[in-house]
């Protein structure tokens, strides 16, 4: 008698289990989807939902349909607009501060115990000697290297490199 109830016991019940959980979960795959919130009731195909969507879920919607989604901010909380946004922003906040060029040509540059350059204006044929740290129509040179030179104002910099004339 043991023998029996040990044969049921082992592989057999889980077996059974199993298919049963297996046909419980066939018949719910199967199941027709419920289109209605909480009702129950299946929409027939075609019929439009109280929303006004198709109940065909393979029917595009038209653009439009989404307009008020696409107008609302996508990373706020709240999905709301500030108050104090403005659409229209003032277009002189918009254009970036226009930057002064400085207008000189590096003619050579002098290096042993003390590094000078040697600068042409394009308005002028004057040489003019600079050093690091002298200064030219606001700009500081802040830095000799061997084929160019680096100003600096303020918060922009400026590079200009050494002139090569083919004469």
């Amino acid at each position: 008698m043991s023998g029996r109830s040990g044969f049921l016991a082992g592989p057999v019940l889980p077996a059974i289990l199993c298919l049963a959980l297996g046909a419980a979960l066939y018949q719910e795959f199967n199941r027709p989807p419920e289109m209605g919130a909480g009702s129950g009731a299946a929409v027939p195909p075609g019929s439009a939902l109280p929303g006004g969507t198709a109940a065909d879920p393979f029917v595009l919607l038209p653009v439009a349909a989404f307009a008020e989604i696409a107008e609302r901010p996508v990373f706020s909380p709240m999905r709301r607009m500030p108050d104090d946004y403005d659409p229209a922003p003032d277009v002189a906040d918009l254009a970036p501060a226009r930057r002064e060029e400085l207008d000189v040509v590096v003619v050579g540059i002098v290096t042993g115990p003390r590094e000078l350059a040697l600068l042409r204006s394009d308005s002028g044929d004057r040489l003019l000697p600079m050093g690091e740290g002298d200064e030219l129509s606001g700009w500081t040179l802040i830095a000799i290297e061997p084929f160019r030179l680096v100003f600096k104002r303020d918060d922009d910099e400026q590079m200009v490199e050494i002139e090569y004339r083919g004469d």
